[in-house]
This record gives structure tokens, sequence and C-alpha cells, in this order.
């Protein structure tokens, strides 16, 4: 199948407990991002495949997140991102605002990102953009890639991320929280199944060696600040230099 639901210029719509399985391109799109009251609840996503049309598609794609409910969704096995959520400037509102709920979605087993966040050019919010209770686990890029403009304040809190190659990444934006974080690099449940498993070195998905658990790129600036606490962190091991 061709996509799985997408909606566009349409708003009060419910999407739950549906299942796509072995699907090409984008599955669950909101495309416009001038939908408002949408609701996605307790979907899987399971084996997006490229298409004609990207080569890397998303298991949920959604434009402008605000004013939409998107919880308890299940994201696995894509040929790109898990969940990828874009801010944009729309109706010439700032929607950016805390009328997001997006909390306790799983995104696993994805070959790049489990959680991508990004942002158009030339979009910036003042209100925090805070991502919370999410699960990634053996994505094989990030747990969750955050790249949003430097302005905007970000919140990420109460989330879980074991055996990615890395696990939170924030590039650009100068202010960031991140609190109640659980990270596992290598969990022995991985390191076994690579010691009896002959892996090539593409499903291999991490040994723990030289990946990061947290790792910010702001831009150079006096106004950059960080708070970071309450992080758990196991399973990560010095490189092997020789």
């Amino acid at each position: 199948n061709f996509g799985c639901r997408e909606i566009s210029n349409t708003d009060d719509i419910q999407v739950q407990q549906n299942i796509a399985f072995r699907t090409a391109g984008h599955c669950f799109v909101l495309k416009s991002g001038m939908e408002n009251g949408i609701v996605l609840r307790g979907n899987l996503g399971s084996q997006t495949h490229q298409s004609e049309n990207t080569n890397v598609p998303a298991t949920f794609f959604i434009v402008n997140p605000a004013n939409k409910t998107i919880e308890r969704n299940v994201a696995a096995g894509s040929e790109g991102d898990g969940f990828r959520i874009v801010f944009g400037k729309v109706r010439n509102n700032d929607l950016g605002d805390n009328s997001l709920l997006m909390a306790d979605n799983i995104a696993h087993s994805n070959r790049l990102n489990g959680f991508r966040y990004e942002m158009d050019p030339g979009y910036s919010s003042s209100i925090p953009i805070t991502i919370q209770n999410l699960k990634a686990y053996r994505n094989s890029g990030l747990g969750l890639y955050v790249h949003i403009d430097s302005s905007t304040p970000l919140v990420v809190k109460s989330s879980r991320l074991v055996d990615n190659r890395g696990g939170i990444f924030v590039d650009r934006t100068q202010k960031v929280t991140i609190q109640d974080i659980h990270l596992v690099g290598q969990s022995p449940y991985l390191a076994l199944t690579e010691q009896t498993h002959d892996l090539t070195e593409e499903n291999r998905l991490c040994d723990g060696n030289g990946y990061f658990g947290i790792q910010l790129a702001p831009p150079i600036s006096a106004s950059f600040s960080s708070k970071i606490s309450n992080i758990q962190a196991s399973g990560f091991f010095a490189a092997d230099n020789s």
C-alpha cells in the first residue's frame, strides 16, 4: 500500500487504533499544517518503506503539531524515521504553543531516527517546545534528534532511550532543559544478541563504544544556557582506539 492515513486542511478528526503494515511513503500524515483538533491515538505503523516520492519516509509525518493530540502511537521498522515533527508558520498565526499534546509514543527499530523534530526556516517560538514520555529503542540513528531555531526554548523530560546509536542530539537552540531521562547505550540483551548472531556491520546496531547519551550543538553565543538533571545512564564504554 502507498500511505496509510493522510489528513489535509481538515479539522476535528480522530484516527485511533489503526494498524498499517508494509506501506510505502509517509504513513500517518498531517500534511498542510493547517489542521486543528486532530487526534492520533493508539496507532501502529510497521515497516514503512521508501516510495517514488520519498526515500526518507516517516511512519508519522506531522506538519505543525500544535492543536493536536498525538499519543500512545508506535512506529516500528521504518526505512526512514519513526516520527518526524515539523514546526512552521501557517495561517499567519504562531501555532507553536502549549496546545500540543504528544506523549507516550514509542519508536523502535527504525533505520534512521526514532523521533525527529525540526523547524521551517525563519520560524521560531517564544514558548518552549516540550517533548515528554517518549520511548526510543534500537534505532540505527538517534533516539531523538532536534533541529529547531536558536531562540526557541526546548524541554525534554521523562523519557527512556535504549540501544540507539545516539540518545539525544540537540542542534542550534540556545535554551535547553533535559531532565528525568533514562539512557542505555548497550543493554545486556543487545550485547547478547550481537555476540550470538553473525551480524554484518550494517545490521550491527550499537556496541556502546564511542556512542553518546546526550549531545548539544548550540550556536556560539553568550546567551546559551542548559540545564541537565536526573539522568540515569548505563551501557556506555570508552572508545577503543587501538
